[in-house]
């Protein structure tokens, strides 16, 4: 009898130290407050590797820092290093409980390169060949994005082309190493010997021609440039006219603090809570725009804008007994 009181004393003593343990280990865990990467936005090339640092807030959180990665096909991540696997976009995320942060990751595809191997000269001096073999000496040519690209030493040049016939045609005018004027014809071509993938860039005029040989060496870890944005001009909302004083009180409090812009297709309104763009053509002096914001509680007729050195006026007739509107914003 007593054997089995002690037994059960000492189911009972494990069972609370169990609990007890497990209380204490529960108080002790601290969550994961917030994470932030160094980086918010990353390019790389396919097969590249980028590596992304991580800090996890507070330093002592129990919270395990686990790394993801949207779309496994373009970029995979383990511990922080990033992989290109597939052209496109992925979003990296490193989570720490419920705290997040990510970075979008844009894969590009390596271009074919070609590395600078010899050059043949007709119509010039024999020298201008040791010329052409100093200038390109160790250089790599590829095309990527609508462009051929020329690495000389540390520059990068840029070309555009017109394809015409199986050839890349480049503009004479500004060609690294055109010793025969802007009237020659610099053509591109790619073509292979033997298995061996081969470049050809030639220049020629009536008298004379160069042919530069570049020899296929594998993919370029290249990333094109990011094109910059066009600055925007923007206008302020400032004032409204209509003969209507009710529908001016409207266009007035639904155009407060709103700011308007032109893109290449759009007039742009900005609102304190969206954006609207609406289709627009530019005739002469005006801009025909298809404003449909029924903001007068009418259909709209037409509505176009013009620009006078800082303001730009907004017309806008309404198609019920012809009632205008006129909203005037002022260059920021």
């Amino acid at each position: 009898m007593k054997r089995s009181i002690k037994a059960a004393l000492s189911l009972c003593l494990a069972a609370a130290l169990v609990f007890c343990l497990s209380a204490a280990l529960a108080g002790c865990s601290v969550p994961a407050t917030s994470v932030s990467l160094q980086e918010s936005a990353l390019a790389i090339t396919v097969g590249s590797e980028e590596t992304l640092t991580a800090s996890v807030a507070p330093s002592d959180t129990t919270d395990e820092l686990v790394w993801s990665s949207s779309d496994p096909a373009v970029a995979t991540v383990s511990e922080g290093t990033v992989t290109g696997v597939g052209a496109g976009e992925a979003v990296i995320t490193a989570a720490a409980g419920e705290a997040s942060a990510s970075c979008t990751v844009t894969v590009y595809e390596r271009p074919d390169g070609y590395t600078y191997a010899s050059c043949a000269i007709e119509g010039l001096e024999e020298g201008y060949a040791d010329l052409f073999d100093t200038i390109y000496g160790g250089s790599l040519a590829w095309f990527s994005g609508g462009a051929f690209y020329v690495q000389v030493g540390e520059t990068i040049y840029d070309y555009a082309y017109t394809e015409k016939d199986g050839e890349y045609l480049l503009d004479a005018e500004g060609f690294v190493g055109n010793i025969l004027g802007d009237e020659a014809r610099i053509a591109v071509q790619k073509s292979e010997v033997f298995g061996l993938g081969l470049l050809m860039i030639t220049m020629v005029t009536p008298d004379a021609s160069v042919v530069m040989v570049f020899n296929e060496s594998g993919g370029v870890d290249w990333i094109p440039p990011a094109e910059e944005e066009k600055p925007v001009q923007r206008y302020a909302f400032a004032a409204c006219t209509a003969d209507d004083a009710a529908m001016r009180e409207r266009y007035e409090a639904a155009f407060a603090g709103a700011e308007a812009y032109f893109t290449e297709s759009a007039f742009c309104v900005e609102f304190s809570d969206r954006t609207e763009r609406y289709a627009c053509t530019r005739l002469n002096d005006r801009y025909l725009i298809e404003f449909d914001a029924n903001i007068g509680g009418q259909e709209l007729l037409i509505t176009y804008g013009t620009l006078a050195g800082d303001t730009l006026v907004l017309t806008v007739v309404a198609a019920a007994q012809a009632d205008t509107v006129v909203l005037t914003f002022m260059k920021k």
